[in-house]
């Protein structure tokens, strides 16, 4: 199975987290405020799943603070692109989960793979210094 594959499954999984908590935690704290939260719970499990995907099963071995911090960055873009878009699409009168998962979609096929693996989690040559 190819890595784009495995990252969207990856991405689908955690992303079924992140709605889950939003819309767990929606009539609490509020749709805007619930999704941030949920947005944030599912960036941690995907950062271990996208690990996994890209540096295999020794992925533990290969976390330093250079990946770590590509990735709260990477992810910062990818929840800043979500929360935009979510804050200027959500209408009260359409359903606030089909909003999430259309944005969700379009968020990780455009900006969170192609940020992932080619910046985040990419593997250097060995003549790269």
């Amino acid at each position: 199975m190819s890595q784009l594959v495995k990252s969207h499954t990856a991405g689908f999984i955690t992303g079924l987290s992140y709605i889950l908590i939003a819309k767990l935690l929606d009539k609490k704290l509020g749709p805007r405020v619930a999704n941030i939260v949920g947005l944030v719970c599912g960036s941690v499990v995907n950062f271990f799943m996208q690990s996994y995907i890209f540096n295999g099963k020794h992925h533990i071995k290969h976390i330093d603070q250079k990946i770590c911090g590509k990735y709260v960055a990477s992810e910062l873009i990818v929840m800043i692109s979500n929360q935009i878009l979510f804050t200027l699409i959500f209408v009260k009168k359409f359903n606030v989960t089909i909003t999430r998962i259309l944005i969700a979609i379009f968020v990780g096929i455009v900006i969170s793979y192609p940020v992932r693996k080619y910046w985040v989690f990419k593997i250097k040559k060995n003549n790269d210094s």
